[in-house]
This record gives C-alpha cells, structure tokens and sequence, in this order.
C-alpha cells in the first residue's frame, strides 16, 4: 500500500520505480496503428473487441488478444512474458482461456500468472454472460533459477546426483533431506541463497496442498471493477516461502 501511494503521489519516483512503458493495459486496451489510408493513427481495443465479439458470435475462433507489439517492446521495461490469449467457448455457453507465455519463471512469476489469467477467465465469461469452464496454460521457455556465481555452477556440476536424489524421493518430508543436502554441499552465492529458487521449489513440493479458494467477483462492467470488488473466499495458504526476481 505504501509503495502504490508513493506511485500516486511522487512523480519522480513513479517515473523511476513505476512505469514499466506501454506494455498490457496498454497492448490490451489501446493498441496503436497507423491508418495509411486515412493519414491519422488508430486504437485498438482489444479486449473490448474480444467480449463483443463473443457475445456476437460465442463460439468463434478469432477471439485473441495479443500483448507483443513489435513497435512499442523497446519502450517497454521488460516484453510481455504472458504474449498472447485467446478465448473460446461452446454452444452450451462454457468459456476457456488459453494463455501462451514465452517466458516462465516456475517459482515466483508462473504462480501470479495462473492466479491472475484464471480470474480473467472469470471475469471475461461474466461479462459476456457465459460460465468460465477452463483455464489452459501454455509454456514456452520453461525454467526456474539456480542461484548466481558458484552456486550456480555447483547446480550445473551436481544435476546428475541431484535428479537423482529427487527421483528416489518416495515421501513428501524427503524433499527437504534433498534440501538440506543442497544447502550443506553448495557454496553461498553472498546473498543468502535468495535467489537459489530449487531449495525454495523442493520445500514447497514437501508440502501437502490445501483445498482450493473460491473466488468472487461483483457482478459489475469488467471496466469498472477495482481490488475490493474481488472477494476470496476459504483461501488458506502455508507459510510463505521468499525468493528474489531473478530479472
């Protein structure tokens, strides 16, 4: 909240830390072209295209909304990793969303992803009055990250013996011998093995998952909806487990 405020409130700092160029609100909502024709540059609405479109025509092919704009990625921070969704549904009125990502960062970025796009499904079905069935998730460049400096070169050397040591897990609470084995042969990368995301995935993978949350969205124009009108509902996570960003 402090961080928003200061984006709100401090325009150099919102010009350092919180623009990160014309990237998806932008792409989604306000994809610019030029007209040759008529001389003037035209938006597009992607997404507000997309819902009509399905409202006109549920169970069409071309419902997709593309985030890599070849002219505006180099003003951007960093390119789209979620590129491109498309949306269809069958004549019973079920709605899927298949989003491709080209780059997957497995432990902290492919989480909020998954979260973040299966409420969109949501959000979308209900503003063309349809049921959200399905959420698919397409991978391109799969990866999670190893450390940096030695420990990565260590992850490098020990893969073998490490795939190894994770196959012949047969119980949950073993992940975290393989843990514990990581962190007493691999050198220190000098930051606290903060960004070593395999430790981090194997004591998630140790745990045993919770029933699912249930998410409810106010019944109001997808346009004019803000965080409080998103309610989640039985959500009971496990202890947080902290990594840094690797980019």
């Amino acid at each position: 909240e402090e961080y928003g405020q200061r984006i709100k409130e401090d325009p150099e700092f919102a010009q350092r830390w919180g623009d990160a160029g014309p990237i998806y609100g932008k792409q989604w909502r306000k994809w610019e072209y030029f007209d040759h024709e008529k001389g003037v540059f035209i938006e597009i609405d992607q997404l507000g295209k997309l819902i009509k479109g399905l409202r006109k025509n549920p169970t069409g092919k071309k419902h997709i909304v593309d985030s890599w704009n070849p002219g505006d990625t180099p003003k951007m921070s960093l390119p789209p990793c979620h590129v491109l969704y498309q949306v269809t549904a069958n004549e019973e009125g079920e709605l899927e969303l298949q989003l491709y990502q080209r780059s997957c960062d497995q432990f902290l970025g492919v989480p909020f992803n998954i979260a973040s796009y299966a409420a969109l499904t949501q959000v979308i079905a209900q503003e063309a009055e349809m049921v959200p069935k399905t959420f698919i998730h397409t991978f391109g460049d799969s990866h999670f990250y190893a450390g940096i400096g030695r420990r990565t070169q260590w992850h490098r050397d020990n893969f073998r013996e490490l795939q190894k040591r994770i196959r012949n897990v047969s119980a949950r609470e073993e992940y975290l011998e393989v843990v514990e084995w990581i962190n007493k042969n691999a050198p220190s990368d000098g930051n606290e093995e903060k960004y070593d995301h395999v430790t981090a995935i194997l004591e998630q993978m140790s745990r045993e998952p919770r029933p699912l949350p249930k998410l409810h969205i106010a019944k109001k124009p997808f346009d004019q909806l803000t965080i409080d009108d998103f309610v989640v509902e039985d959500y009971n996570p496990h202890p947080q487990i902290r990594r840094s960003m690797a980019v």
